[in-house]
């Protein structure tokens, strides 16, 4: 058996950046299920044809499972190589939930089609990596997708990193691409409200740099809410390639990432894993309970970020959480790789 990961081959000067968010979501899930026995490799591509020639290039290496993250490639194109390579199990999965989809009208009417042509091709199935859309599927047009979650390689026992007394500067972040679906301004303000509570300086960490989807939106949005305040400074945080970026959250005392409809959050397990706490919605079924906040609550958002500063088992108790996810991730994908 042999899985291939695959996804949308970028013009990034910097393979592995944290903008290149899909590819190093490929990655994790690689290393965890490698550690787990399977024989993994991982290859950006630029479309079909280009998966195509790989592929023909590898005939013969023991290819058995080929997984796309994310939908770009034209259904046709992937009908086309479920029955040129009929020994080779195909999938496309989407890595959003509807309500993130909106943005991506495209992505939508793909992963319509992969689940028609999936009804025709045995080796052939549209996939989704949180339950909550492989049952939107179900519900809205009658038709079964896989269930392929994201994984996160944990490869170190996480360290504190808490304010150290109430005088200090507070760091927090809230990262990723600045999408409205992501909630950064309510994360603005709610760090405001904490740093005020706690009669401290504020210095609120954001990914600047990117306008796709709306982000100068976003991007205006933030500026207009921390503008001209005292002791408040904005830090923009440029795309480090992904280890640079992990050192970055790791310098946090606090994350808060609202998002109104992100499943997993790639930044929230970075956090994790530098043993720092964050405030989460409920669309981040996998995260501890006490760390989840009204998406639309800004002050609800901020009692449960200064909770969690002062929480000294907040590290531990996320560092668990995302154990105990990989481990039923890595159970579906066994189930995927051995049916």
């Amino acid at each position: 058996m042999k899985l291939i990961l695959c996804y949308k081959k970028s013009g990034c000067p910097t393979p592995g950046s944290s903008h290149s968010g899909i590819g190093n979501s490929c990655r994790n899930i690689a290393n965890v299920l490698k550690r787990h026995g399977f024989c993994v490799d991982v290859w950006p591509i630029a479309g079909g044809d280009a998966l195509e020639d790989r592929l023909d290039s590898h005939h013969g290496l023991g290819v058995t499972h080929v997984v796309i993250a994310a939908p770009f490639i034209p259904a046709e194109w992937m009908q086309r190589l479920a029955q040129t390579f009929i020994d080779i199990k195909f999938a496309v999965t989407s890595h959003s939930n509807v309500g993130f989809l909106q943005a991506e009208s495209a992505a939508i009417r793909l992963m319509r089609r992969y689940s028609e042509v999936a009804t025709v091709e045995h080796n052939f199935f549209a996939a989704a990596n949180n339950s909550r859309l492989v049952e939107a599927f179900n519900i809205a047009y009658g038709r079964h997708v896989k269930h392929l979650p994201n994984l996160y390689d944990l490869c170190a026992t996480p360290a504190r990193h808490g304010i150290t007394a109430r005088g200090d500067t507070l760091r927090i972040g809230s990262f990723g691409a600045l999408r409205v679906q992501k909630n950064f301004t309510s994360a603005a303000w709610a760090a405001l409200g904490i740093a005020r509570h706690l009669r401290t300086k504020l210095e609120f960490f954001v990914n600047l740099g990117r306008t796709d989807n709306n982000g100068d939106v976003v991007e205006r949005a933030i500026r207009a809410s921390l503008e001209n305040l005292p002791d408040v400074k904005l830090v923009e945080v440029p795309w480090h390639n992904a280890m640079e970026f992990r050192r970055v959250v790791g310098h946090m005392h606090l994350l808060i990432q609202p998002s109104y409809t992100e499943t997993f959050s790639m930044v929230t397990a970075d956090a994790i894993a530098e043993g720092v706490p964050v405030v989460v919605t409920p669309a981040m079924e996998w995260c501890p309970g006490d760390w989840k906040a009204s998406s639309d609550d800004v002050a609800d958002i901020a009692r449960v970020g200064q909770r969690l500063l002062f929480n000294p088992s907040a590290p531990e108790e996320g560092y668990q959480a995302l154990v105990k996810y990989n481990e039923t991730g890595v159970r579906e994908w066994r189930k995927f790789l051995h049916e």
